[in-house]
């Protein structure tokens, strides 16, 4: 009924051009920052702000409806000017107008942490929405320990600068 296909070695996709090797570099700060929700697979989310709230740079716009602890952070200080909503009000991104001052909402102490507090420190940043789980790229349970953790620092896309 189905067939199997094995492979080898992978394959190479021979692409035209290349990638330049020197990045561009912008001089103006964008005045529009838009985060989406489904960049980050797994989440449901609940919003934690109201269109016109004000927000700075690390506080949170949105947490996951299962587990409250993970939160998703504003980039910049400014004002959520629309919560964009789709079918069956699906949220597809929040919006935010930058303002000119971008101070930083809190700095995190990272000497002599326990496990606990690092993940702490990471769940209240917003940095643990960035963590993946294997093997479905899903944002990872913060009460589960891993068996493995592999960081990589490199992005092996076709046309990727080196």
């Amino acid at each position: 009924m189905s067939e199997t296909i094995k492979i080898k070695k992978g394959l190479n996709i021979n692409m035209v051009g290349e990638a330049s090797g020197e990045p561009k570099i912008l001089n103006d700060f964008p005045s529009k920052f838009a985060v989406i929700p489904d960049d980050y697979t797994g989440l449901a989310p609940k919003p934690l702000k109201k269109e016109g709230d004000s927000v700075v740079a690390g506080e949170a716009l949105f947490a996951d409806k299962r587990n409250p602890a993970i939160v998703v952070t504003s980039p910049v200080c400014g004002t959520i000017t629309k919560i964009a909503r789709g079918e069956r009000r699906k949220i597809l991104s929040f919006e935010i107008d930058a303002d000119g001052d971008q101070s930083k909402r809190q700095s995190f102490q990272t000497a002599n942490l326990s496990d606990e507090n690092i993940i702490a420190t990471l769940l209240a940043s917003g940095l643990w929405a960035m963590l993946r789980q294997r093997p479905y790229g899903i944002v990872p349970d913060p009460n589960v320990r891993p068996r493995d953790i592999f960081i990589s620092t490199f992005d092996t896309s076709p046309l990727a600068p080196d």
